[in-house]
């Protein structure tokens, strides 16, 4: 996603693909290993341990804290349960659906 695109509608930081560590559980049984990636979280190792620790322990962290990116390198807020279970099930089609903009303004 472009800087543009995001300054017009914020919300669609909500839509990224980044899965936080207190949200794991959720995918218990369904894979043997998990890759943890990110351009930002790599630059610096002492950063990249904290975050893979957060991820091994099951460390509750906001986005901005996981090394995503761009996308959500700012998005400094609470990410809950239901929420986050909702956007694994939903369409994926944002423009129409409106779930992701209303949590936004919320």
């Amino acid at each position: 996603m472009c800087l543009e695109l995001l300054d017009e509608k914020p919300w669609l930081r909500l839509t990224g693909s980044w899965i936080l560590p207190q949200h794991l559980y959720m995918y218990n049984g369904v894979y043997d290993k998990l890759k943890l990636s990110g351009r930002v979280t790599l630059q610096n190792p002492d950063y990249y341990r904290e975050v893979f620790s957060a991820y091994i322990n099951r460390e509750p962290r906001r986005p901005h804290r996981i090394g995503g990116g761009p996308v959500c390198g700012t998005l400094d807020r609470h990410i809950d349960d239901v929420f986050f279970e909702k956007t694994l099930y939903c369409d994926k089609n944002g423009e129409s659906c409106g779930f992701c903009r209303e949590e936004w303004m919320r």
